[in-house]
C-alpha cells in the first residue's frame, strides 16, 4: 500500500493520511498556524510537498512529535498501515505543570518562575 520512494505528497494530506490528526481541515490549520516544521523550517503552506526522508516536527496540544517520513499513502487507511509511513524520532510530552502554565497569563508565569526556590 505504500507508494514508491520518489513520490511526493501535500503536507496536509500526509498528516491526515498518517492519522496524526482526525481531519484534513485540522491538518491544514496546524500547518497554516505554524505548528509544523519540515526539515527544521516552519511551513505555513498546506500544499507544500514532502517526500520520504523529510523530518516533520508537529506541535500538538499535549506533545511535540518529530517524525521521519518513510512512505506515502495514496489514501487514508487503517491505523496499523498508517504507522508504517513514518518513524517516530522523538516524542516530547508536556508535564501537567507545563500544560497548566500555558493557560496562565504571561505576567503570572514570569513572577512564578522568579520566586520559585531551586
Amino acid at each position: 500500500m505504500i507508494a514508491e520512494a520518489n513520490v511526493s505528497q501535500r503536507l496536509d494530506r500526509w498528516i491526515w493520511h498518517a492519522r496524526i490528526v482526525k481531519t484534513r481541515t485540522i491538518a491544514a490549520k496546524l500547518v497554516t498556524d505554524g505548528y509544523v516544521r519540515v526539515n527544521g523550517e516552519r511551513s505555513e503552506q498546506p500544499a507544500r510537498t514532502i517526500k520520504p526522508g523529510d523530518v516533520l516536527t508537529i506541535a500538538l496540544p499535549a506533545r511535540v512529535r518529530v517524525l521521519k517520513v518513510t512512505g506515502i499513502l495514496p489514501r487514508r487507511t487503517d491505523a496499523n498501515t498508517a504507522r508504517d509511513v513514518y518513524e517516530s524520532v522523538s516524542t516530547q510530552k508536556l508535564t501537567s505543570r507545563a500544560r497548566a502554565w500555558q493557560s496562565w497569563p504571561l505576567e503570572l508565569v514570569a513572577a512564578r518562575e522568579t520566586t520559585e526556590p531551586p
